[in-house]
């Protein structure tokens, strides 16, 4: 592979399958005689994050070639970071510790907390997602490749996607959604069941369709772009059309999903 600096965002709704079109991506590398590590670069998962904090509350800076922030540096970043402003848990943050090697989370209530009446679920998504947040933004400072998952309800994303252009970045889409939100709800519902983390039926169906009106702008500032349909069970993601470095759409469906046509093309749909 080549030099260049490289940006990969794997995007869509909850429950849509980012993780499996990843895992669908590295299958397809492997086929082809590439080696994924160096493919993905450091690879972010907010929900991979969780389930290592809650085993062992630390992060070691080595581990993504970062230097060791500032105590005071780190904190602010967690205490005034707009989820946790919105979700009124600021306070939590405060007692942060960074050491010569990680940061320290152990004094974040991973169970539910009487004082705080938050809940081990509601504290740790959130300090995942804003610990992923950090990174993202150190290996863009430090000029590293780097790929990441995401809802990509909110237009924070899309602001990433082009401050890494300008950084000198090629910026990835992998894109894959449903054709109809309530295939999201029951996975997500599904997934529960297994041990997964709850996401509230309102909050699916809400980034559902912010997700897919944010898709647009998205595709506008990737180098290239991949754009998959998984509502079939038990089936891989279906690749419906690319985006070419030379912008051009390039389609591999003869017939088109309903959400790619209003929200990509602009046409009216049934789609609500």
């Amino acid at each position: 592979m080549s030099n260049w600096l490289r940006l990969r965002m794997f995007a869509g709704p909850n429950g849509s399958g980012k993780s499996v079109l990843k895992d669908y991506v590295a299958h397809k590398l492997g086929q082809l005689g590439y080696e994924s590590t160096e493919f993905f670069g450091h690879y972010i998962n907010a929900d991979e994050f969780l389930k290592q904090l809650r085993e062992q509350p630390t992060l070691l800076f080595e581990q993504y070639n970062l230097p060791i922030p500032a105590q005071n540096n780190f904190i602010a970043f967690f205490t005034t970071h707009p989820l946790a402003i919105n979700k009124g848990i600021s306070h939590l943050f405060t007692n942060l510790k960074v050491t010569s090697t990680v940061a320290d989370f152990s004094s974040v209530p991973f169970f539910l907390d009487s004082q705080s009446g938050f809940s081990a679920d509601y504290v740790g998504n959130y300090l995942a997602a804003i610990l992923s947040d950090w990174l993202r933004q150190e290996l863009l400072a430090t000029r590293q490749s780097f790929s990441f998952e995401t809802v990509m309800s909110g237009q924070d994303k899309v602001t990433l996607l082009k401050n890494a252009q300008a950084a000198g970045y090629r910026t990835y889409l992998y894109f894959v959604t449903t054709k109809d939100v309530k295939i999201n709800l029951g996975r997500v519902h599904y997934r529960v069941t297994q041990g997964g983390h709850p996401v509230p039926d309102h909050a699916i169906i809400q980034r559902y369709q912010k997700t897919l009106e944010n898709l647009k702008q998205a595709l506008q500032n990737s180098s290239r772009a991949y754009l998959f349909d998984n509502s079939s069970e038990g089936e891989q993601p279906v690749l419906i059309a690319e985006l070419s470095p030379e912008g051009e759409i390039i389609y591999h469906a003869t017939e088109l999903p309903e959400w790619y046509l209003k929200y990509v093309e602009g046409q009216e749909t049934g789609l609500v």
